[in-house]
């Protein structure tokens, strides 16, 4: 009987053991962040987890986001941290050398505006080869945005005939690269496809005002239209007419890679 209970309470004392081992490493990633998002005006904390080791994610953008935090544990020999938006240059910070837990990366202007999507990238290094804990958080300022108002259906109704796709030309379309950058984040992790018909309106630049038809459940309408900011045609048709303040009806598909 007292070697039942010895080993029990020995099991026990493993368990809390346990508990504390996992808990620590988490409370020093957690100083480091908070370290961090004190250096960074911020109203809110939208999006945070905690994570080990490397990994790579997307962040949906809000547009008013303005830094990303990244806080490691005591143990990180390294800490390097990548951001990119669909058509800009990414930005990139690395921990300095011999206290490497903490990245605090402000985001610019131009990836606020760009209604993409940010791919994270966290490179950690840990002592004794393991997995080392890292809290990541996005700041915010303001209130969230999505950038230029859809078309109205009343701008649609008084718009121009439609054009057929076949007669316009495209001097600018997404690729299959910005196409994830734009995919409805939850729809992006669970690897669904999805869909959505732009209706859209061919401005004097040659860019479009779109809104969404027939879409997908899931974001997908939103994430159509949001993509829509990437194409651009010419003034003229294939038959030499103006395109101007005609319509255009624009299919657009997600579709995971590899499905």
């Amino acid at each position: 009987m007292l070697r039942t209970a010895r080993v029990a309470a020995i099991a026990a004392m493993a368990v809390v053991f346990s508990v504390e081992a996992r808990a620590q490493p988490q409370a020093e990633a957690m100083d480091r962040f908070t370290e961090g998002i004190l250096m960074a005006p911020h109203d809110s904390i939208p999006a945070s987890a905690v994570a080990e080791g490397s990994g790579q994610f997307m962040l949906p953008n809000s547009g008013n986001l303005t830094a990303l935090v990244v806080g490691c544990e005591d143990d990180c020999l390294s800490l390097q941290v990548q951001v990119r938006a669909a058509g800009l240059a990414p930005i990139s910070a690395r921990a300095p050398d011999g206290d490497a837990k903490l990245v605090v990366i402000n985001l610019p202007e131009a990836y606020r505006n760009s209604l993409s999507n940010y791919e994270v990238t966290i490179n950690v290094a840990c002592a004794f080869g393991r997995d080392c804990v890292n809290r990541w958080g996005a700041l915010a300022r303001g209130m969230a945005r999505t950038g230029a108002p859809a078309l109205s259906a009343a701008e649609w109704d008084r718009a121009g005939e439609t054009v057929p796709l076949s007669n316009v030309r495209w001097s600018q379309r997404p690729s299959a690269e910005d196409l994830r950058f734009y995919y409805p984040v939850h729809a992006w992790r669970a690897s669904a496809s999805g869909s959505a018909d732009l209706q859209c309106i061919v401005a004097n630049t040659g860019a479009l005002r779109c809104r969404a038809a027939r879409e997908s459940a899931g974001g997908f309408g939103e994430s159509a239209r949001r993509l829509s900011t990437l194409l651009r045609v010419e003034p003229t048709g294939e038959d030499g007419a103006s395109l101007i303040g005609r319509r255009i009806m624009v299919p657009i598909r997600f579709q995971p890679a590899g499905g």
